[in-house]
């Protein structure tokens, strides 16, 4: 049984109501999770930061502290958004965090994620480069490939066209969608990382927060995801929907 409520139709803020309420709700189980993959992080974002500090003199160490943060801190935040995503799919699709399914999950699409996130990083910097409108518009239309992956266990080609399919139309209200996300993301994280680059209080602020964060980023893409698929696919998901709310005879938890 999933949760009651999940599988519908919303607005950009109700979506993003919901994923606040979603990560509040999974947070107990998610949270110890979140917190063990962002310890390196953290570690690696201290030791980078020191790393920057210093005058053209160490600008041999300066590049390396910066490739290094860049690669290293971006490959663990992308297994960490993946890992809690394929935990709340769990949550939505069959009512509970079990960590050996959502083992399951992920390691059946891992590679196909990694490879995913190489070509939708690449191709999006190359349409970028001459015109970067072209490249918003494909990085909108190629959101949702994770999700694709994640929840319906796709093929890489096969997830991006899934996801074109799913953003082929209203790309300004997801437009809308991705930058007032990105906003929350950005102010929230902009000043947890001002802590976190400072000395080891400011790493454990750091940790903690975006540890936090990184759960309501997964929800809101998570149940935009399912939003897009309820819009194109509306009855299959719907129906299901109604028959979790009568089993469970509770009112939507995620309104």
């Amino acid at each position: 049984m999933g949760i009651p409520g999940a599988l519908r139709a919303r607005s950009n803020t109700e979506i993003l109501d919901a994923a606040f309420g979603l990560a509040r709700r999974l947070g107990a189980q998610l949270l110890p999770m979140s917190l063990l993959i962002g310890l390196p992080i953290s570690a690696l974002t201290l030791r980078f930061a020191s790393g920057t500090r210093g005058s053209a003199a160490h600008a041999g160490r300066f590049m390396l502290s910066t490739i290094g943060f860049t690669v290293l801190v971006t490959v663990l935040e992308s297994l960490r958004q993946w890992v809690i995503e394929a935990a709340m799919a769990e949550a939505i699709l069959n009512g509970q965090v079990s960590w050996p399914a959502v083992r399951r999950r992920l390691s059946s699409v891992f590679w196909r994620l990694v490879g995913s996130e190489i070509a939708l990083v690449t191709f999006g910097g190359l349409c970028s480069i001459p015109v970067v409108v072209p490249g918003v518009i494909f990085v909108l239309h190629r959101y949702f490939f994770a999700e694709v992956l994640l929840v319906e266990g796709k093929s890489v080609g096969s997830s991006f066209r899934r996801s074109f399919a799913l953003t082929d139309d209203r790309l300004g209200r997801l437009g809308w969608f991705v930058l007032a996300v990105g906003l929350i993301n950005f102010s929230l994280g902009w000043g947890i990382s001002g802590w976190a680059a400072k000395n080891l209080l400011g790493a454990a602020v750091g940790w903690i927060g975006t540890a936090c964060l990184v759960q309501f980023k997964a929800a809101a893409y998570l149940l935009a995801y399912f939003d897009r698929r309820v819009r194109r696919e509306g009855f299959d998901l719907l129906q299901r929907d109604d028959e979790l709310e009568a089993r469970s005879g509770a009112a939507p938890s995620l309104t």
